[in-house]
């Protein structure tokens, strides 16, 4: 497909994001519109508190203004002027997800991804700008850089998650100058650390559930002291679907054991719930009066789920990740760092001003919550990190750790071996008999004992018949036809590279020796031939 084509298909995806977010909360304002003043509503101001509606979803701010007339603020008083400043995050869940979908298409009409995204988030951007200020135009304050700006970030990310922007230019060409060992610890990495967000959020959603059941009776109560129509009332309780999203952040709080807040002052954490008065929002009836007994033992879950994230993470490993503990807890502290950054960022945008007076702090803590996400996962990390799989795993840490380190000082030796020769430009000469003299001789390995070279060649023939060898013979196949004088082997092994051979025969002869090694290892019955293509005369 052309790319002006591809780039005005992208601009479309773009509006039709920023039109399905303004239009769901515009139609349930007309909605309410309709069910209480009938055609004669003003519509304009319908369209005024949805564009209000949908800036927040996006993490912009609204100003707004109280006065007595309104019949909300006793008699007598003066007006009243807040900031709104929370964003209803089931409806950004609407934007994420049509970003990602756009995200997706540009990455299939072509591989040059950078242009299609950053115009679809300029387009959105641009989008959001021109609604806002049609609404700040007749009374609201709407904050018309912050939506933009921050709703083309929220897009641009969730496009770029779609398109997997990871895996092209400037990144791809990152990650693939990393070490391969590197390359597979990272990956390993951000899938515990996605499993680990995954996690909190899974885990706050089912005690979000469970304290609804408990608190029935109250959210009910609430949501019939409301003076509502049939329309309205469906209205509010599809509200309620919407800002969820937020009370699962807040039960993800709550069990980190930071809590949250509802209104200035007030705390409502496993150990206590300490609260003022509060907005009549029927959800709000699931709070608990007080703490239920050992609620407190709700931070165990955390540490579980950060337990179970690792170990599912060690037993899907890719091929090429370090097997040393050392690797293992790093890859253990990244994860838990980066969903620790996650969730502290859920939980700033959970949170915020939803009114004056003591309503200008709700929410979760941030940095306290990221502070004790970080801790709790780290905990069932790092356990999940240590504690073997399996008895021949408990063996072979200690061997690992050493391979991994020797691998680490050959990368090291191999660098510096290319520098020298690289700054030189010179092939050195021969050292002769006197200088040969002079150099100190390497050490000769120390010999071992007889049982302890017994066990050791025990482990390594263990640990070699629970691997697919496969790969490593075809890797070692072509390493050895490429530059067969690199690396020698000992005669008579698998792998005997012959320098008498020309190099058309040395490949015949490292594949047929392979296709051998398959044939006389039982263990290999079921796996295909890896050279099951190639036709060799035996």
């Amino acid at each position: 497909m052309p790319r002006p084509i591809t780039y005005l298909y992208s601009a479309v995806d773009a509006l039709v994001a920023a039109a399905v977010g303004l239009g769901v909360p515009l139609i349930a304002v007309v909605a309410v519109q309709l069910a209480t003043t009938g055609f004669g509503s003003d519509f304009a101001a319908g369209f005024e508190y949805a564009a209000a509606i949908w800036a927040l979803s996006l993490g912009g701010s609204v100003g707004a203004v109280l006065d007595p007339s309104s019949g909300l603020l006793p008699a007598g008083s003066e007006a009243v002027s807040f900031t709104l400043r929370v964003m209803p995050l089931g409806l950004t869940l609407i934007t994420v997800w049509l970003a990602h979908v756009t995200g997706v298409r540009v990455r299939a009409a072509s591989d040059l991804i950078w242009p299609g995204l950053l115009l679809t988030a300029a387009v959105f951007g641009a989008a959001a700008a021109g609604v806002s200020l049609a609404a700040s135009a007749r009374g609201l304050d709407v904050g018309v850089w912050q939506t933009a700006i921050v709703g083309a970030v929220v897009f641009l990310g969730a496009a770029f998650v779609g398109a997997r922007g990871w895996q092209v230019a400037p990144f791809g060409s990152i990650l693939s100058n990393l070490e391969e060992r590197t390359r597979a610890s990272v990956s390993q990495g951000l899938r515990a650390a996605g499993l680990m967000v995954t996690g909190i959020l899974g885990a706050g959603a089912v005690l979000l559930l469970i304290a609804v059941l408990l608190g029935l009776a109250s959210i009910l109560a609430l949501f019939q002291s409301l003076p509502l129509d049939v329309t309205s009332a469906i209205v509010v309780g599809l509200s309620q679907l919407v800002i969820a999203v937020n009370g699962i952040v807040w039960s993800a709080a709550w069990m980190l054991g930071s809590g949250f807040a509802i209104g200035t002052g007030s705390q409502v954490t496993p150990v206590e719930t300490l609260v003022g008065p509060m907005p009549v929002l029927p959800l709000l009836g699931a709070i608990p009066a007080s703490p239920p007994v050992l609620a407190v033992s709700i931070i165990a879950v955390p540490v579980l789920v950060g337990l179970a994230a690792m170990v599912g993470v060690r037993m899907h490993a890719p091929a090429g990740v370090a097997r040393g503990v050392w690797a293992r807890v790093s890859v253990a502290v990244m994860a838990a760092a980066l969903a620790a950054i996650a969730i502290g960022i859920l939980a700033l945008a959970a949170g915020g001003s939803a009114g004056p007076g003591r309503l200008a702090e709700i929410g979760p803590f941030p940095l306290i919550t990221g502070a004790s996400a970080f801790g709790t996962l780290l905990l069932g990390a790092l356990v999940g990190a240590l504690v073997p799989l399996s008895a021949e795993q408990l063996e072979n840490d200690d061997e690992a750790d050493e391979d991994d380190a020797e691998e680490a000082g050959r990368g090291d030796r191999d660098g510096r071996k290319k520098h020298s020769r690289a700054s030189a430009g010179t092939p050195t000469s021969t050292p002769t008999g006197r200088d040969q003299a002079s150099r100190p001789q390497p050490r000769e390995k120390e010999s071992t004992s007889p049982a302890r070279a017994s066990a050791a060649s025990s482990k390594r023939r263990s640990r070699r018949d629970g691997t697919d060898e496969r790969t490593w013979v075809a890797d070692a196949v072509s390493k050895r036809f490429e530059d067969p004088g690199e690396v020698e082997k000992k005669p008579g092994t698998a792998l005997e590279v012959r320098t008498d051979d020309q190099p058309a025969e040395r490949q015949t002869s490292e594949i047929r020796r392979a296709k051998r090694l398959k044939v006389e290892n039982p263990r290999y019955d079921d796996e295909p031939d890896i050279y099951a293509d190639i036709d060799l005369d035996d």
